[in-house]
């Protein structure tokens, strides 16, 4: 307790017993973001403010994230005074992405050089719930703020066609300097996945895809998605649906999800 005098009234002020942030809570397990009984949900493109202020022990935040079989994903941190690392090290954070028990499935990777700005990028290969882990170390201040983002990286390609006398080809352009990996999924009218072709895009490099040349796509169309590990926006394309007949080609833009 805190006892302050003031022209001679006592003011009784309870000390915090929590964090600053709005994520954390004194009514008990489950009501705050520090175990994996978390109520702290990542959206796509939903930017939340954390701290990892030091109220009786390092602080730890967890947030879980609804993961969609074979879509792409991109967790953030940023502006922030912080410093980030994947395994526990001298004065920095780690963040990981990780499963109930803890185990780390993904590990951070620094965005830039000062690590102010980390990520966790990965393709799920499951529909599943899995978890971000933020975790501090003992002594840090009100002033350990951090932002957070998760984004779903996948992309869309709405059209694919190889029936009749058309057929597809996939134009996708890496817009970064560093190379882009990660897996075509196409899928037939009704949704059901008909084939799976690998991703890998150099840096500021082109990928061509003919449909045509794949089996399990002859004489089908449908639609396409690109999940991929080079973060959100690293990549453009479209489909070219081509009429030999007549000539005529059909362009179908490869879209990001919007947020």
């Amino acid at each position: 307790m805190k006892i302050a005098v003031l022209t001679g009234m006592t003011l009784v002020v309870a000390t915090a017993a929590f964090a600053i942030d709005r994520y954390e809570s004194t009514l008990g397990a489950g009501f705050s973001d520090d175990t994996v009984g978390t109520f702290v949900e990542s959206l796509h493109g939903r930017l939340r403010t954390h701290d990892l202020q030091d109220v009786g022990g390092a602080d730890v935040d967890w947030s879980f994230v609804q993961e969609t079989q074979n879509h792409s994903y991109e967790a953030t941190v940023m502006n922030t005074a912080l410093r980030f690392s994947s395994a526990p090290a001298s004065g920095k954070v780690t963040m990981n992405r990780c499963d109930a028990t803890g185990a780390i499935l993904t590990p951070g990777t620094a965005l830039n050089v000062y690590d102010g700005a980390f990520a966790a990028r990965w393709v799920a290969t499951t529909s599943t719930y899995n978890y971000i882990r933020i975790t501090g170390f003992a002594g840090l201040g009100a002033d350990s703020g951090y932002e957070m983002q998760l984004r779903d990286t996948t992309y869309s390609i709405p059209r694919w066609n190889n029936s009749g006398s058309q057929t597809t080809v996939l134009l996708i352009s890496n817009t970064t300097s560093t190379p882009v990996t990660g897996s075509i999924f196409f899928y037939g009218a009704g949704g059901a996945l008909l084939a799976t072709q690998p991703l890998s895009v150099p840096p500021n490099g082109v990928q061509t895809v003919g449909t045509a040349s794949i089996t399990a796509l002859a004489g089908l169309s449908g639609s396409a998605q690109v999940a991929h590990v080079g973060g959100y926006g690293a990549l453009s394309g479209k489909a070219v649906s081509m009429e030999p007949a007549t000539g005529f080609t059909f362009d179908t833009a490869m879209t990001p999800i919007a947020h």
